[in-house]
């Protein structure tokens, strides 16, 4: 997918080129300088394309329902392009979330090195508990080199991070975390040297390896001092004058106030939260151990990271998240497979199987959105077990030493040669836990709570319906039937999409053509995609070219992962007043999933009426 991402922005002329970008529910929306620098035949025979043309003033990349994915991968590649067809009306965020979201941007990219260095650790924590490697020997020299690197030049990964998220220059960033770990402050703090002097202004040493809030907060400066020099000065001399200053500045800021304000901040709050769980220790910690997914899943948990590195770097361990994470994620795959004992249905007992052991190993999103959160009881059942894991955890003080994942093979993270029933406690807790989670989750879930099926019709080929089976849609509204080849869009026209039909529907109603869920509501409500209970997926596109027309025209009456019956009203708009826009009128029906069908038939009826036989899919 991100080949494809770096092969369309070659092939469009590269960012130069694109004056915006958006997207619709099945296609890329680009909005060129010069279209003629655009290679348009060699982009359609990238293997995800399906196709191309150019419409509206826009060149227009069909790949299908999946389309979020490359525009994500091409935002990546470009960054924040908004270009003025890009619709999509901007959600109103709490400040909380977007500090969140902002945190989470900073150090969901430096926990590849994170995590290196702490498994690494964890290895030799392992190898030394069982006698392999003594702290002479070179082989502990190695691997404790390697594991602390990582921990230590913590404010360089930051640095880079922290600019990278804000859209500022990452390696002036980096060398501003370097700055932090320079020998000279470093050793200065050892020897106990208050301050030295740089044009009569007083520059403290300090021990800033391995911190966490000074460079963040010199990186934020960093934007809006770089940022003021590049008004004032002229672009020839950007290289030569403006990112030396910027550096010089920033860091004399940094050194002087941010440096000192930030490591004391951090330490503080170390001090705090310790507070918290010595005062309140086993209540905090049920609190935490309930509630942790919660937090994971609305995005506050990475507010909790700058905690976490700071533990790590100032007490040596972590005692807020890292307990907490593995508690919440085990949990949630133990309550999957208890309720895989009450699941009948052979695929939902495999579903149920499968995505409980990859959470028992981390990987959570399966087990929590396919069996947990749709059958509820599972997942509270694991919030009750984390809460009791929790609770015994903070009695007992638990703590991990490096920075692990959230699964099994995050165990070594808690050994320690100091702290010796460390491990013993923690795997107590989250025993206990373990057992009260499969236990609620296998007595108060009920078979009647599992008549719901999973949805497995998101799984390729996933059709409930025995083979020589035929189902029959329902017309999504009252209206004349067009022959989709007279649509004036060949992706629709061609049946690159998938087979269908195309309404009139002069009422300006869209019903539902069967009992399913919204697999996907466009936010300008122009488009629907809707999945039956037999696996049938089903694209409602109202007009041609209607996205760039905004939020104005359509109003929806469903919501994403809604469940609707047949006839149920989906979508209303006004007919008159979207014709009077010029754009084509008709709506498009397709079957997007067509190749999983033997044949598809739209019924021969030149007046289509709600609910009257649309087409018949033979499986």
């Amino acid at each position: 997918m991100n080949e494809t991402a770096e092969q369309i922005l070659k092939l469009v002329g590269g960012k130069e080129n694109i004056s915006s970008l958006g997207h619709c529910i099945t296609r890329l929306r680009i909005t060129l300088k010069d279209k003629n620098k655009a290679q348009v035949e060699q982009i359609k025979q990238l293997d995800d394309v399906m196709n191309t043309q150019f419409q509206g003033g826009q060149l227009q990349i069909i790949l299908g329902p999946e389309v979020t994915k490359y525009y994500n991968a091409l935002i990546d590649l470009t960054g924040d392009i908004n270009g003025a067809d890009d619709k999509s009306p901007k959600e109103k965020v709490s400040l909380l979330n977007r500090i969140a979201g902002n945190l989470s941007g900073i150090f969901i990219p430096a926990i590849a090195a994170i995590s290196a260095g702490g498994t690494l650790k964890a290895v030799l924590a392992l190898l030394m508990a069982i006698g392999l490697v003594g702290v002479d020997s070179d082989t502990y020299t190695i691997l404790n080199m390697l594991g602390d690197a990582p921990f230590y030049f913590l404010p360089v990964i930051l640095g880079f991070s922290t600019a990278s998220k804000i859209k500022t220059n990452p390696y002036l960033g980096a060398s501003l975390g370097a700055v932090l770990v320079y020998p000279t402050l470093i050793n200065g703090a050892a020897e106990g040297l208050s301050a030295f002097s740089f044009l009569g202004l007083p520059i403290p040493y300090g021990a800033y390896a391995s911190t966490v809030l000074p460079v963040i907060l010199a990186v934020i400066v960093l934007k809006y001092v770089y940022n003021f020099l590049n008004r004032i000065i002229p672009a020839v001399l950007e290289i030569a004058v403006t990112f030396a200053l910027a550096f010089f500045v920033t860091s004399i800021i940094m050194l002087m106030v941010l440096a000192p304000a930030g490591n004391y901040l951090g330490i503080y709050l170390a001090k705090a939260f310790t507070w918290l769980f010595a005062t309140a220790g086993p209540l905090a910690g049920m609190m935490m151990g309930g509630f942790f997914t919660v937090m994971v899943m609305t995005g506050l948990g990475y507010a909790l990271m700058p905690m976490v590195f700071q533990n790590l770097s100032v007490l040596g361990y972590d005692f807020i998240f890292i307990p907490f994470m593995l508690y919440s994620n085990i949990n949630q795959g133990v309550a999957a497979l208890a309720a895989s004992i009450k699941l009948k249905d052979k695929k939902q007992k495999s579903v149920a199987i499968g995505t409980g052991v990859t959470a028992i190993f981390g990987i959570t999103e399966p087990a929590m959105y396919t069996v947990n959160l749709r059958y509820k009881k599972p997942f509270y059942s694991a919030m009750i077990g984390s809460a009791t894991a929790g609770l015994l955890s903070s009695l007992f003080s638990v703590k991990a030493f490096v920075m692990a994942g959230g699964g099994i093979t995050a165990l070594p993270a808690f050994m320690s040669s100091e702290y010796k029933n460390n491990l013993l406690f923690m795997l107590l807790s989250l025993g206990v836990g373990m057992v009260i989670t499969f236990v609620v989750s296998l007595v108060w879930t009920k078979e009647s709570d599992l008549d719901e099926e999973i949805d497995v019709s998101k799984q390729k080929n996933a059709i409930t319906l025995e083979n020589g089976a035929t189902l029959t849609l329902s017309s999504i509204g009252n209206g004349k039937m067009i022959d989709i080849s007279e649509v004036p869009d060949s992706t629709f026209s061609e049946g690159i999409m998938g087979q269908g039909v195309a309404i009139d529907i002069q009422d300006g109603k869209i019903y539902a053509p069967f009992d399913g869920e919204v697999a996907a509501i466009f936010p300008t409500k122009h488009a629907i995609g809707l999945k039956s209970k037999e696996g049938i997926e089903v694209l409602i596109h109202i007009g041609v070219d209607t996205v760039r027309l905004g939020d104005d025209y359509f109003n929806g009456h469903v919501r994403n992962g809604d469940a609707v019956k047949k006839g149920q009203l989906l979508i209303d708009f006004d007919y008159n007043k979207l014709k009077e826009t010029g754009v084509y009128t008709p709506t498009i029906v397709l079957v997007t999933n067509t190749n999983d069908f033997d044949k598809i038939t739209v019924r021969n009826t030149e007046q289509f009426k709600t609910e009257s036989a649309l087409m018949d899919i033979l499986v």
